[in-house]
């Protein structure tokens, strides 16, 4: 990584990315990307999707996404976070009664078990909202 004489709080953005030596262009080239390809290129070089380009080393993110593609828990932990968002602060948070919050997480885990899709409401949010209504 090339120095500069600067200090890294008195450059400017296009100035940290060109020390940080990963990204070749400036901060608004790096926003023209699509998020795919800023998310590839930022595992790429500092191990986090979600790095900007003026990040200089490796890090140990503790994102749950960026755990996942680490292969530090398995995928199904998607699955279980997201429904225990819902189950606390979304959709699900008003049903008091276990059982039928069971039944509502059995079919989303089962399901992205078979399907690969790990995000419940990408693979039928339907039931999500039904049963947080019902």
């Amino acid at each position: 990584m090339p120095r500069t004489s600067k200090p890294r709080h008195m450059m400017t953005c296009d100035e940290m990315i060109a020390a940080s030596g990963w990204f070749s262009g400036t901060l608004e080239d790096w926003n023209a990307l699509p998020p795919a390809e800023r998310e590839k290129r930022s595992y790429a070089a500092t191990g986090c999707l979600v790095a900007y380009p003026t990040w200089e080393l490796l890090v140990n993110c503790h994102h749950l996404n960026c755990r996942i593609r680490r292969g530090e828990p398995p995928r199904i932990a998607e699955t279980n976070s997201i429904l225990r968002y819902e189950r606390s602060s979304g959709w699900l948070r008003f049903i008091t009664d276990r059982s039928k919050v069971a039944r509502i997480f059995r079919p989303y885990r089962k399901r992205a078990r078979e399907t690969g899709i790990y995000d419940p409401w990408k693979a039928g949010w339907l039931g999500l909202v039904l049963g947080g209504i019902e």
